[in-house]
């Protein structure tokens, strides 16, 4: 059993295991974790290395061993990924990772034979970048995990198709909002059916995007757009 096999098999932690809230973005803009205890610890012994693994208070965690470089930097920084709260922080942690992320799954592939299910680098930082609306960065995002070999079974296909899809479903959408600021969230499916929106995409876009605020009204919410974060964006308008 590789090292990896160990730590993303009960130990795994994956973005999508955590369910979404409805009508709130899941990351938020500032927001810093509290201090932190140790709640678990284990050592374990993988293919000849000690691996010392602690949990805590907050959700968070550390990955120590004797394996040293990349692996100590590579959980740190996946650990930040993770359990930060200011997207700002998880999009600079990830940006690092990806300039040792090409090493490290050259390692994993030496040691086990496979690429792991969950990469924090790879899976949240397109997700930010969609949900901030900068194209660029998110298809540069998915190059940079393509490069480093971090894709199996397949090697970005599926990631890019997502992208374009989003991108084509969220343009449609703010343009939309653009004219009919205070829609109401229930409605924009049905609103935008004739367009050539993704309807999976609309759903991510509607509930997790930072380009669009929400008002609570009655048992939905009124969509206007967020002029702060658009004008840091890719959005042409």
């Amino acid at each position: 059993m590789g090292f990896f096999d160990w730590l993303f098999g009960k130990k795994k932690i994956d973005s999508n295991d955590a369910p979404a809230a409805d009508d709130e973005p899941d990351i938020k803009v500032g927001e810093k974790n509290p201090k932190r205890d140790i709640v678990y610890s284990s050592t374990k012994e993988v293919d000849g290395e000690k691996y010392e693994w602690k949990q805590y208070s907050n959700g968070g965690w550390s990955m120590e061993s004797s394996m040293g470089e990349p692996f100590k930097t590579y959980f740190a920084l996946s650990d930040i990924i993770v359990h930060e709260k200011d997207i700002y922080a998880k999009l600079s942690a990830c940006e690092e990772s990806f300039k040792i992320l090409a090493k490290v799954m050259k390692l994993e592939i030496k040691d086990s034979g496979k690429i792991p299910n969950s990469i924090a680098c790879r899976d949240y930082s397109l997700k930010i970048y969609l949900q901030l609306g900068q194209w660029n960065n998110a298809l540069n995002a998915i190059q940079k995990c393509i490069k480093a070999n971090a894709y199996y079974p397949n090697k970005g296909e599926l990631d890019i198709e997502y992208y374009n899809k989003y991108k084509r479903t969220a343009e449609i959408a703010i343009s939309f909002l653009e004219k009919n600021e205070g829609f109401l969230q229930k409605n924009i499916y049905k609103a935008l059916t004739n367009t050539d929106i993704d309807k999976e995409c609309l759903k991510d876009f509607s509930r997790s995007s930072l380009l669009i605020k929400k008002i609570k009204k009655g048992g939905t919410n009124q969509l206007f757009l967020n002029e702060e974060i658009l004008k840091q964006s890719d959005i042409r308008r």
